[in-house]
């Protein structure tokens, strides 16, 4: 490959952005920089995009790779909202969790095992990332999909979900986009919502973007979403 070929290349690949100050993305590769003590993992996140630009806010399709629990995951930025930036984990998290750990099942995902584990996540969620996360309506700082973000309206998973509304993310419009591995091999993982017709079964994504429904105390995979501020 031609110098000049490969340094063009080489400058689109991955960025280092300090989001809170809105400053000029680093030239040198995060990586080294990092290694090298020239910046702080205080106050840097990696974000990757196509392109050079001046970080003040992040972009749909930015990517964020952080560690939890010593492992990497990414996330991309997929819906934005009037002040924050919607994000989803692109595979699950190395754990497989059930919805609820025995019967019986009393209540929905909000009163879930699920959800107890992802708020345990979040206290190991990386500091410079966290301080600009902003919580949900229920006051997570982390959850997974509901039915009506992955799944166009016409779509329905065993015996239906509640109804969708026809408010489906654009961004899982692809097939492909809600696909998501664990330990690198495609995985099942939990949405919220409740099945109708059933006394306890929960709706799920299949390892290969359809849907359908699982009991709730076996475990699946988990991929969470989160919100940064974004102004």
């Amino acid at each position: 490959m031609r110098k000049e070929t490969a340094n063009a290349l080489i400058d689109t690949i991955i960025k280092t952005a300090e989001l809170l100050k809105g400053e000029t993305v680093a030239e040198d590769s995060p990586d080294s920089l990092m290694n090298d003590g020239k910046l702080s993992n205080d106050n840097f996140i990696q974000v990757i995009r196509p392109a050079e630009i001046t970080i003040g806010r992040v972009d749909l399709n930015d990517y964020l790779r952080f560690s939890i629990y010593g492992k990497y995951y990414s996330a991309t930025a997929i819906k934005q909202e009037t002040d924050s930036m919607l994000f989803c984990f692109n595979n699950c998290l190395s754990d497989d969790v059930p919805m609820f750990t025995e019967e019986p099942v009393n209540g929905g995902y909000d009163v879930s095992d699920l959800r107890k584990f992802l708020k345990k996540i979040e206290n190991e969620f990386p500091a410079n990332i966290k301080k600009r996360m902003i919580p949900f309506k229920n006051g997570d700082l982390l959850r997974i999909a509901t039915c009506e973000e992955i799944l166009d309206k016409y779509e329905f998973v065993d015996r239906s979900c509640e109804d969708l509304g026809g408010n489906q993310i654009p961004y899982f419009k692809n097939f492909k986009k809600r696909i998501a591995l664990r330990d690198d091999e495609p995985e099942w993982y939990w949405m919220q919502n409740r099945i109708k017709g059933s006394p306890s079964y929960f709706a799920i994504c299949y390892h290969d973007g359809r849907c359908g429904s699982s009991d709730p105390t076996v475990p699946h995979g988990v991929r969470p979403f989160f919100q940064i501020r974004n102004i």
